[in-house]
């Protein structure tokens, strides 16, 4: 396949081709599991792999969205799958429509014991430690550095330079189809340990100390304003560039039930 636009637009076309009409739930199922559903699968997995096709898209001005119909397609495709035995020294089961990567991206540092979903993108120069697991439609970019025992959803982005402590894990996010999941921007870095859940964007350089839990919707509270920083009509709770985020104890004030609880934190440069 080319490169760029016209390779998500013919992958779109194909996938509204197969969904589209009337019938039973089987009757849909089974074109999924047709060997044109399987082949649009691959080629689906190859253009996430190859960073020709995103979940999660930017266009440069600090705004990101959900790449929709990428969502229904994962989601459809994958989900479709038979259940079938998983060989190995540790055998198992698993839908056969979605398997690991047996590759390793060139130029990337990814030890044994990483696992890769097919659809994951890690762009040269990143390093994904193991025991780290990266799901399909997530995209590790050019320079980050993500540590051992991590988990990066279905949809999440680590920016250009981020880095992601030791234990920490980042929510993916293929439902509902429109919900980003978590991104962090250039520069950022997550310390271990943290839990982040989207839909959420951690703006450029900013810094999420180690044993953070930060929940999209439940916002964060700025001391220096006194108020609680919450999610925008799309659900979405944007982070300031260069702001630190920890744990913490707000005012009683700051509760409508006058009760302190611990919470999360923002203290913006």
């Amino acid at each position: 396949m080319s490169s760029g636009l016209p390779v998500a637009m013919e992958l779109q076309r194909r996938f509204d081709g197969l969904t589209a009409g009337r019938g039973s739930d089987a009757e849909r199922r089974d074109r999924l599991r047709s060997s044109e559903g399987k082949a649009l699968l691959a080629d689906l997995c190859d253009a996430l792999e190859s960073g020709h096709l995103r979940v999660t898209e930017g266009n440069g001005l600090g705004e990101w969205r959900a790449n929709v119909w990428v969502k229904r397609a994962l989601v459809a495709l994958s989900g479709a799958g038979m259940l079938a035995p998983q060989p190995g020294p540790l055998p198992g089961s698993e839908l056969d429509s979605l398997g690991w990567r047996a590759d390793r991206p060139p130029d990337c540092r990814v030890p044994a014991g990483s696992f890769l979903r097919r659809g994951a993108y890690l762009a040269p120069g990143s390093a994904v430690m193991p025991p780290t697991t990266v799901q399909a439609g997530a995209a590790v970019l050019e320079g980050a550095q993500v540590d051992s025992h991590v988990l990066l959803g279905s949809g999440v982005l680590v920016g250009e330079g981020a880095v992601v402590g030791c234990g920490s894990m980042l929510a993916g996010s293929l439902l509902p189809e429109i919900a980003l999941a978590v991104v962090l921007e250039r520069g950022v870095v997550v310390g271990g340990n943290c839990g982040l859940y989207g839909p959420l964007v951690i703006g450029e350089r900013s810094m999420v100390y180690a044993g953070t839990v930060l929940r999209a919707a439940t916002g964060v509270f700025d001391p220096a304003k006194r108020h609680w920083l919450m999610p925008d009509g799309t659900g979405t709770l944007r982070l300031p560039n260069g702001c630190t985020v920890c744990m913490g104890v707000p005012p009683a004030e700051a509760f409508a039930d006058g009760i302190q609880r611990v919470s999360t934190l923002l203290f913006s440069s």
